[in-house]
């Protein structure tokens, strides 16, 4: 019977005031365990990071009489098509895509034997600060 009276009762039942809600997502390249975002938003973050980090770069000169032709012999032309040699360039340009989104992004610029690599710094490990009107 008591079952029938919890189901049937004629007090409605007390409403309780929702605490916080932590939202998860999948773990990829994307996942940052220190945000917790609502899905959605998150979703639509994924989408608008995997488009832009799929366009092709190109590196262009402009010509004095108008125009623009594109420049393959200069170092950062092949640092713009692999910027980071332990990772694919559409993972690379996710990650600092999702950063520039997020927040702020870091990038460590290397420059050696006339190439030029780019490491991004993890956001959470990057302390800036000001040196001479420079951050740094």
């Amino acid at each position: 019977m008591a079952f029938f009276s919890h189901l049937f009762r004629r007090t409605p039942p007390q409403v309780r005031a929702a605490g916080t809600v932590d939202y998860v997502s999948a773990p990829d390249i994307f996942n940052y365990p220190y945000l917790n975002l609502n899905p959605t938003a998150e979703a639509c973050l994924r989408k608008i990071v995997s488009t832009l980090a799929s366009l092709k770069l190109e590196l262009y000169t402009h010509r004095k009489g108008g125009g623009r032709s594109l420049v393959v012999t200069h170092p950062l032309f092949a640092a713009l098509k692999n910027p980071d040699p332990n990772m694919t360039p559409i993972q690379f340009y996710s990650q600092i895509i999702d950063d520039i989104m997020r927040g702020d992004a870091y990038l460590h610029v290397i420059k050696a034997g006339g190439q030029i690599l780019f490491e991004r710094l993890d956001p959470r490990a990057v302390r800036p600060s000001n040196m001479s009107g420079k951050i740094v």
